[in-house]
């Protein structure tokens, strides 16, 4: 896991999430909370946001998450 814990500022179900992926096997790579560069509007520029979670799992290939709501259950 990359950080190693949640980054500030997680919801619930992402923190979930981040829990469910530190027990993956060692081999995969969970990368969470990565910055997206800005973006052009018809406004200017703003914020790009951010990338839940990329995992890459070797021989098989990479997901990118994006956690919606915080209800976790």
């Amino acid at each position: 896991m990359i950080p190693d814990k949640p980054v500030r500022g997680t919801h619930g179900g992402e923190t979930r999430i981040f829990e469910l992926f530190a027990a993956c096997p060692e081999n995969w790579v969970v990368l969470h909370g990565i910055p997206r560069g800005e973006k052009t509007t018809g406004s200017g520029r703003t914020p790009g946001g951010e990338t839940d979670f990329i995992v890459l799992i070797p021989g098989v290939g990479w997901l990118v998450l994006e956690v919606k709501g915080q209800t976790v259950g």
